[in-house]
Parts: C-alpha cells; sequence; structure tokens
C-alpha cells in the first residue's frame, strides 16, 4: 500500500469514527438525563449522588484519554474520572457531546494531583510549577460514557 492510499484510508476511518456514537465502559442505563441545571443543584446539596447528563467535553487527558473535563455552564466544570481506571475515553473529543453516567461528590484536588493533570494536559513547567493551591473540585467516576456524533 502506498504512502497516499495508507493516509486516505486512516482519513476515512477518523471520519467514520466521528459519525458514530462511541461506547466506554458499562452500558448506560435506561433513562432519561438530568438536566445540567438540576446536577449543579445536587453538587451544592448533596454530599454523593448518582446521575446520567449530557454536556460537551472541555478538555481531555492527553497522556492516554484517562480523565476529561464537561461543561456545566456558568463557568462551572466537573472533573470524570473512569470507574476502576477500567476504561479511557478518546484523546480527540474536546467540543464533542457526552453522556455520562455515575457517582458524583466534591472534592479536594492536592496540589500534586493538579500538577499532574496540568501534565496530562501538556502545561509548560512554568504553568505547572504556578499551581500552589488545592481546589474543590466537582468530580464524577463515571461507570460509562457514551462519545455522540461529531455535529
Amino acid at each position: 500500500m502506498n504512502s497516499f492510499s495508507l493516509v486516505l484510508v486512516c482519513f476515512m476511518i477518523t471520519n467514520v469514527l466521528k459519525s458514530q456514537t462511541q461506547n466506554f465502559g458499562d452500558d448506560l442505563t435506561e433513562g432519561g438525563l438530568s438536566d445540567l441545571k438540576k446536577v449543579e443543584l445536587l453538587y451544592n446539596s448533596e454530599a454523593v449522588f448518582n446521575t446520567k447528563f449530557k454536556a460537551v467535553v472541555v478538555e481531555v487527558c492527553q497522556a492516554k484519554g484517562c480523565w476529561m473535563k464537561l461543561d456545566l455552564g456558568e463557568d462551572k466544570e466537573v472533573m470524570v474520572k473512569f470507574k476502576d481506571y477500567g476504561f479511557f475515553v478518546p484523546k480527540d473529543i474536546v467540543g464533542r457531546d457526552v453522556i455520562v453516567e455515575g457517582e458524583a461528590h466534591k472534592e479536594v484536588t492536592t496540589i500534586d494531583e493538579l500538577k499532574h493533570y496540568a501534565a496530562d494536559r501538556g502545561d509548560s513547567k512554568e504553568k505547572i510549577n504556578a499551581i500552589t493551591q488545592a481546589e474543590e473540585v466537582r468530580t464524577l467516576t463515571a461507570n460509562g460514557v457514551v462519545v455522540l456524533p461529531q455535529k
């Protein structure tokens, strides 16, 4: 196979994957999705809760797709990790809609963890070294993730 043919095949496979729904982890349960405003209210009122919602991916671990951040609206994000480190998501899904399901809560992310995530993103050493405070973050341990077709 010549180089042009190989590039063409890779391009075609990439486009097919972007036009299909992709499932990772467990199958999602039947039933509706929680509204993002309701999810935010639950983060503010419940210690731990189960939820399923649709949101836009704003960041993905570039090391291996082992975490992602989702936009909850109104400058709020949720850090999504995957149950038992049992699956990963593609690294190129920023801007895509996903449906996630799992256990949610707030937690304090340590300085070391924040620096680790910054390194996973590919941030500069200067930016990593500028991290000096832990953060309280919204988290979700996802049992399953569905990446929806690209718009």
